[in-house]
C-alpha cells in the first residue's frame, strides 16, 4: 500500500471557533451519526476524520469550561456582511437557542491548538475544499443551525490549507486515497 511521509499537523483555533465546531461535530457527527450530511460525505473517511476531530476537540478542558458560552461564539463567527448567505436548515438538540454567556475575563483570546494525524487532516481538508470552498455549504445547510458553523468550517479550511503537503504536490490524488483506505482501515479494526 502507498504511504505518503507527512506529519501529523497542528490546527489551531480560537476558543469561539473551537467552541462553535465542538457543538456542531458533537451534535451533528457524534449524536446525529452524520444523518444531516448525507449528500455531503462523499466518502467514509470523511466522516471518520470529522469523528477524529470531534474526539481531539472533547478532549480539550478549555472547551469543556466554556460550553455555556456557545450563542457568545455564535455570534463573533457570524460575520453581518457577506457575500455567502447561509441559510442554515437544521435544529437544536434541545429547540432552545444557547445562553450568550461569556467566557470568564481573560480567556476570550484563548487559542486551542490540536494536533491530528496527517491522514485524517487530508481526507478533512478534501472535504472541506469541496463542501466549503467551492459548493459554499450548500450541501451541509440540513446540518448548520447557525451560520457561525459555516464560517468554523470555513476557518477551519483556510487553516489546514497552510499545511506542506496538500493540492501542490504531484501525487495528491494518490495521497487522498492512501489517506481515505487507512482511515477506513482503523475504523474497521
Amino acid at each position: 500500500m502507498y504511504r505518503p511521509a507527512r506529519r501529523p499537523h497542528p490546527i489551531e483555533f480560537s476558543l469561539a471557533e473551537a467552541l462553535v465546531l465542538d457543538c456542531w461535530l458533537q451534535r451533528e457527527i457524534v449524536t446525529r451519526a452524520g444523518i444531516n450530511l448525507a449528500t455531503a460525505l462523499a466518502h467514509r473517511g470523511e466522516r471518520v476524520s470529522l469523528e477524529s476531530l470531534a474526539a481531539v476537540l472533547t478532549e480539550h478542558q478549555e472547551i469543556a469550561e466554556a460550553r455555556a458560552c456557545l450563542g457568545w461564539a455564535r455570534s463573533l463567527l457570524d460575520p453581518a456582511d457577506t457575500e455567502i448567505p447561509i441559510h442554515a436548515r437544521g435544529s437544536e438538540m434541545e429547540n432552545a437557542a444557547p445562553p450568550r454567556n461569556t467566557p470568564r475575563p481573560g480567556t476570550e483570546d484563548f487559542t486551542v491548538t490540536v494536533v491530528m494525524p496527517a491522514a485524517d487532516t487530508l481526507v478533512m481538508f478534501e472535504f472541506l475544499c469541496r463542501e466549503i470552498e467551492e459548493a459554499h455549504g450548500s450541501n451541509l445547510l440540513d446540518a448548520f443551525v447557525n451560520p457561525a458553523e459555516f464560517w468554523a468550517l470555513n476557518n477551519l479550511q483556510c487553516e489546514l490549507e497552510t499545511g506542506d503537503f496538500y493540492s501542490a504536490v504531484d501525487d495528491y490524488d494518490r495521497q487522498l486515497e492512501a489517506a481515505r483506505t487507512l482511515l477506513i482501515a482503523s475504523k474497521s479494526t
